[in-house]
């Protein structure tokens, strides 16, 4: 910087200003520690300083005087870094500056320069527009059990589902499911209470119960189309429903809207009467309410949701999903 300044003083503009320039003496400065005093609050990095770095980069000694109203002195000074010490612009010691405090470390740039490079760098359309804000994330709907979302993609069309089939093939076995499930407590006066977990339960009209286990997916060819079974238990009776599987069927594959009308399961393996045991089903209930599920089936999941119980009293909602 001494070095610079010698410079400056040898071509006579070490000194003050003209009298009809408004300038910085030679140690003015326009940042702080925080890099922010005297610029009206601007700090590094912002659009502001984008404009004024961009101002001091391009513009010529010249037009700094002219164009930017800097003092002669300043314009020099600002001139002098950026062709660097053999004085020659376009060569590898060129300067650009990087950062409001580089430029600030310059003789004669002080708050005065620092005003007048903002304003040309706002009428001149140098200062960036500052990147918008994201947007609000979307309200919770205290109503909806499920807010999150675990299978975002469009629907499936047939011809994708088709190919998680092996050449010749009518059923692809594709992973597992899981069954997520809420409840809530709704009164006539103070409304309904916040939806909370609850453990799904296996039950037939009778109230016999089996815990549910996370089961597997296929996909099942149905004439032209594809059926979605959500297969929760294998009959190993011994008489004909030996192998026969329990669980839902889901229709729609390909649609905007799949819908799984009923949830079977095996209870119990009973006897019969001409011989041999045979399966007694069940069926998944909400609160004594068979359910449909409906939702999406798309190319990598699916997510299949109901929802049962009186609009005074308890409700509980399921949610069916899992990758294909």
């Amino acid at each position: 910087m001494t070095r610079l300044i010698m410079m400056l003083a040898f071509a006579g503009v070490a000194g003050c200003a003209p009298a009809d320039e408004a300038g910085d003496p030679i140690d003015a400065t326009f940042t702080s520690a925080d890099g922010k005093a005297d610029t009206g609050g601007i700090a590094e990095g912002t659009p502001e300083a984008i404009g004024v770095l961009a101002t001091a980069n391009t513009l010529s000694k010249a037009d700094l005087k002219s164009k930017a109203k800097l003092a002669s002195n300043a314009a020099a000074a600002i001139d002098a870094v950026r062709i660097g010490d053999d004085d020659t612009q376009g060569t590898a010691d060129d300067v650009q500056f990087a950062t409001l405090k580089q430029l600030d470390d310059v003789p004669y740039v002080g708050p005065v320069a620092f005003a007048k490079l903002l304003a040309y760098a706002q009428a001149n359309g140098l200062v960036p527009a500052p990147s918008p804000s994201p947007p609000p994330p979307p309200p919770v709907d205290p109503n909806d059990p499920f807010p999150d979302t675990v299978c975002a993609d469009a629907p499936a069309t047939l011809a994708q589902l088709a190919s998680l089939f092996a050449p010749g093939t009518s059923v692809a076995d594709l992973g597992t499911y899981q069954i997520d499930g809420r409840q809530r407590t709704c009164t006539a006066v103070t409304g309904c209470s916040a939806w909370t977990a609850w453990t799904p339960v296996f039950a037939n009209p009778t109230g016999t119960t089996t815990s549910p286990v996370l089961e597997h997916t296929r996909l099942r060819v149905s004439g032209t189309g594809i059926q979605l079974e959500l297969v929760h238990q294998l009959c190993t009776a011994s008489n004909h429903y030996d192998g026969e599987w329990y669980g839902a069927t889901c229709t729609g594959l390909g649609g905007p809207t799949v819908s799984c009308p009923g949830y079977y399961y095996v209870l119990s393996e009973q006897w019969g009467g001409s011989g041999g045991t045979f399966c007694e089903e069940g069926e998944l209930y909400l609160n004594a309410d068979k359910y449909t599920l409906t939702g999406v089936v798309t190319p990598t999941c699916f997510s299949l949701e109901a929802q049962a119980g009186p609009a005074i009293g308890t409700q509980y909602a399921v949610r069916v999903h899992g990758a294909l």
